[in-house]
């Protein structure tokens, strides 16, 4: 009733409309369970066979259920460390990098330092290819090309002053 734009509806309003609504569930629900009686256990398909006579609210139950889909992959995605994505030798340059300061801004987790360091592997020439990883390099295990200095292997904090020339 508020989505109509009835700020205060009446609390009989209200109650009736509860009522109504609940009636309504109650009946589909019925006929989905009429319609599983031969398995016992009533289906997402049962409630469509139910649904079918009212077009809009059969494409409402199929909008829901593939938003529901949808939320199950994302879920899934976040769920997935990138440790599962990377290679051995991938994830144990990733280690070396973090335990040297290589790579990390803002204490990233070793997560992402593992993707940084599987795209750096992975492209050809020891770069990234275009990729800008942590730290302002573009790829490579230290030296100039991971954020650090010149060829003198002293390694440059990743918060260097000015900007860095490629």
């Amino acid at each position: 009733m508020y989505g109509f734009g009835d700020d205060n509806p009446a609390p009989d309003t209200v109650a009736l409309m509860e009522e109504l609504v609940v009636e309504h569930i109650s009946d589909i629900c019925t006929q989905a369970h009429m319609i599983s009686t031969n398995r016992g256990k009533v289906k997402v398909d049962d409630f469509r066979f139910a649904l079918r006579r009212d077009p809009k609210k059969l494409a409402r139950l199929d909008e829901l259920l593939f938003m529901q889909e949808e939320i199950t992959r994302a879920r899934r995605g976040f769920d997935n460390p990138l440790d599962q994505y990377a290679d051995e030798e991938d994830i144990a340059a990733a280690k070396a990098d973090v335990a040297a300061g290589v790579g990390i801004v803002n204490a990233q987790s070793g997560a992402a330092a593992a993707a940084g360091a599987a795209a750096t592997k992975k492209a050809p020439g020891g770069t990234s290819g275009g990729l800008t990883l942590p730290g302002g390099g573009g790829g490579g295990s230290g030296g100039a090309a991971a954020g650090g200095g010149g060829g003198d292997g002293k390694s440059k904090s990743a918060k260097g002053k000015g900007k860095q020339k490629a």
